[in-house]
């Protein structure tokens, strides 16, 4: 039902000539992203199942740790495993195993999806997302945001 929306979307915008090329590539992304999310949910049973309940806790306390801290410097593994009482190897290895991606991987997805929310207002600008979210510099920030959306934050258009 979520599919045929997101697609139903695609195909009234195509037949608009004045098509916003960057709202298709959006909702093509928010496609893929509902069709990965759905093979995701139904596998993750079978792949976490390597991963005690324990050692899930863990992760998930983790992942806690990692979603407060997206507002500042990426927190090392180090501390990370020492927070949730791990060693980084196990923490790495289980981390990846029930989300499919690396801890800083996940950390940078959690902050570039927070940016594209922020950036649909028009009222904080790119210096001052680049800074709440800990980059260096605003450049920084344009380029992982750009890695990871496609396009940059000054050619984002919510």
């Amino acid at each position: 039902m979520l599919y045929e929306k997101i697609i139903d979307k695609i195909i009234a915008k195509d037949k608009n000539i004045n098509k916003d090329v960057f709202e298709l590539k959006s909702m093509t992304y928010e496609l893929m992203d509902s069709f990965v999310n759905t093979i995701v949910k139904k596998d993750f049973n079978e792949i976490a199942q390597d991963v005690s309940e324990k050692d899930k806790g863990l992760v998930f306390k983790a992942q806690h740790i990692l979603e407060k801290s997206i507002f500042e410097k990426f927190p090392t593994i180090e501390l990370l495993a020492k927070n949730v009482g791990v060693s980084e190897t196990k923490l790495k290895a289980d981390f990846k195993k029930i989300h499919g991606t690396t801890i800083f991987q996940f950390y940078s997805m959690k902050q570039m999806l927070y940016a594209k929310e922020i950036l649909k207002r028009d009222d904080i600008s790119i210096k001052e997302i680049a800074i709440t979210l800990g980059y260096a510099n605003p450049g920084k920030f344009s380029q992982a945001f750009k890695k990871f959306h496609g396009v940059l934050p000054s050619e984002f258009i919510a």
